[in-house]
């Protein structure tokens, strides 16, 4: 019988440092990737976007998820308190600011 064993990414936040990614801030334990382009501007960011886009997908999938949860509940015939399609749009608009980089 064969185990496998789960392997996990570094942990987030991650962090840009010109063109590193990095686990802190100011990455001089270790880097996670570094980005080569030819043009520096390029691969500054071409990092960034990465971490954006690292750092927002749990809020992403954990707004998806209630969204979905609040759709289906809202079959319901009973259903009549709008206050989870609310909380629903607080989060799915705190995880959009999230990921386009405006938190």
């Amino acid at each position: 019988m064969t185990t496998k064993t789960q392997t996990t990414h570094t942990p987030t936040p991650w962090y840009v440092n010109g063109s590193l990614i990095a686990p802190t801030r100011t990455g001089k334990r270790f880097a996670i990737a570094e980005i080569f382009r030819d043009n520096v501007q390029t691969a500054k960011a071409n990092a960034a976007f990465i971490v954006r886009c690292v750092n927002s997908h749990a809020a992403l999938v954990e707004a998806v998820e209630d969204a979905r949860d609040t759709l289906i509940g809202m079959g319901s015939p009973d259903k009549t308190d709008y206050a989870d399609v609310e909380t629903a749009i607080t989060r799915f608009d705190a995880a959009l600011r999230l990921a386009k980089g405006q938190e």
